[in-house]
């Protein structure tokens, strides 16, 4: 398979598409062949080190005979996995940018020479229904529309997925989960960096099982852990309900503490007059009461262990062995999301990495979040926690259910806390053993995706 990667979110390699004669001995009209190298594609080091997809301790070979380069292929057919927050812009500057390379790409999808699968490794909106995408269809015109594929970053229900028909292929089930790297300065006996978290044999995380099992023999420090970056309003609205009960104390936390914040305006944020990303602004204090608005804005940034920027991948283990459970405010929680038909899902990291480390969670999200992971074979933890906050419409009928949930487990002593955990070590073992299982099925999954994208052309 040829597969071309190119990104309008990363770096260009270079300024500007480049036409060259590859043969300049055979240059004459009828034997020329012209490289087209668009700006914006990568090299193959760089492709498998942005998608993960390359996972060395699955072993399956599967990539080994792709062929990943920079430059339009001249004759043969090929894959372009386009990285971009922004499918529809992407597209319409294909077809409107009149140069060789764009001009090529678009004679190619025509001719059912190239096929290309839209993504990205982050959020970038999605929509299920076709209104939503006429512009798309648009600019796609004259274009057979299964010349393009989609990895979307948003889930639904399995009985909504049969439901779905954009004309074009989509890929619902990717929530691009993550083999999280613990940073060792040892080496092996090639010089290769340890990853302690896995054995010689595979991905076998033993030293997070192991550390499971030790904490065994003594209380946690605290009652919950939670992490927040972005500042978002159910972030804000969790802090603002912890100071205001009384129950900031009991957890390990962060409040805004990275660069992003920083381009968000957490050094001149001020909850009595937040813009809210779902109601304008408001005055926190109406709900809040004056006390824990001031307090909060005193607050915040504030991180523990912040130390550098960007490393998502990678997994401070110590909060999550030193307290009992998770608070996990999602990256979607309410706009955008709440009586959206189908109803869209969106889990990242912040839920596998509470698997990971054996951690039971609250989950400030959407809707049916829960239910599309039991859906993929883990556990969730009812009746040791009330979820039934999950099947609400609403972020606002859902924050009721989850703050009273929340003050009830913060009511509890740490005796009680861990007798409450260890309760659910059944659950808590066969989900960090499914992890493995999932991460698999994830990958399969979209390597399969892009492999029909290509075989698909062979076929017409």
């Amino acid at each position: 398979m040829n597969l071309v990667f190119m990104s309008n979110t990363l770096a260009p390699n270079r300024k500007e598409d480049i036409d060259w004669i590859l043969h300049k001995k055979e240059s004459s009209e009828t034997q020329k062949l012209v490289d087209l190298l668009p700006y914006n594609t990568h090299s193959s080091e760089t492709f498998f080190e942005y998608t993960k997809l390359n996972n060395d301790w699955i072993g399956d070979g599967r990539w080994d005979d792709v062929k990943i380069t920079e430059e339009l292929p001249n004759t043969e057919k090929y894959v372009i996995l386009y990285d971009t927050f922004n499918s529809i812009g992407a597209l319409e500057e294909l077809v409107n940018k009149d140069n060789d390379i764009s001009n090529k790409i678009i004679s190619d999808l025509k001719e059912s020479k190239c096929s290309i699968i839209f993504f990205h490794t982050d959020l970038f909106g999605n929509r299920f229904n076709k209104d939503d995408w006429k512009d798309f269809y648009t600019a796609a015109k004259g274009i057979d529309l299964k010349r393009f594929y989609f990895l979307f970053d948003e889930q639904l229900i399995n009985d909504d997925i049969k439901d779905i028909d954009l004309g074009f292929n989509v890929f619902t089930e990717r929530s691009w989960p993550t083999s999280f790297f613990f940073k060792s300065n040892q080496k092996n006996a090639d010089g290769e960096t340890i990853d302690w978290t896995r054995h010689s044999s595979g991905h076998q995380p033993d030293l997070l099982r192991t550390l499971f099992d030790n904490t065994r023999g003594y209380y946690r420090q605290f009652k919950y852990c939670t992490h927040n970056n972005n500042i978002k309003d159910h972030r804000v609205e969790l802090l603002l309900f912890l100071i205001k009960n009384d129950l900031l104390d009991g957890g390990v936390w962060s409040w805004f503490g990275g660069n992003e914040p920083i381009d968000q305006g957490v050094n001149e944020l001020d909850f009595t007059k937040f813009n809210s990303a779902g109601y304008g602004k408001i005055d926190y204090t109406k709900e809040y009461g004056k006390e824990a608005v001031e307090f909060a804005n005193n607050l915040v940034p504030y991180t523990y262990d912040y130390k550098v920027d960007g490393l998502q991948d990678y997994l401070n283990i110590i909060p999550y062995f030193n307290s009992y459970f998770n608070i996990v405010t999602e990256s979607c929680w309410g706009p955008g999301y709440d009586n959206t038909h189908p109803q869209k899902i969106h889990i990242t990291e912040k839920v596998w990495k509470c698997i990971m480390t054996f951690q039971p969670f609250v989950l400030i999200s959407n809707k049916n979040n829960l239910k599309k992971l039991r859906e993929w074979g883990f556990k969730t933890f009812h009746p040791h926690i009330d979820e039934s906050y999950d099947e609400l419409d609403t972020y606002k009928e859902r924050k009721v259910l989850l703050e009273k949930e929340i003050k009830r487990l913060c009511s509890m002593t740490i005796k009680e806390l861990d007798e409450w955990y260890w309760s659910m070590e059944d659950i808590l073992n066969h989900n960090q053993k499914h992890y493995v299982e999932f991460m698999k099925y994830q990958y399969n999954g979209i390597t399969d995706f892009i492999n029909t994208a290509y075989n698909n052309l062979n076929e017409e």
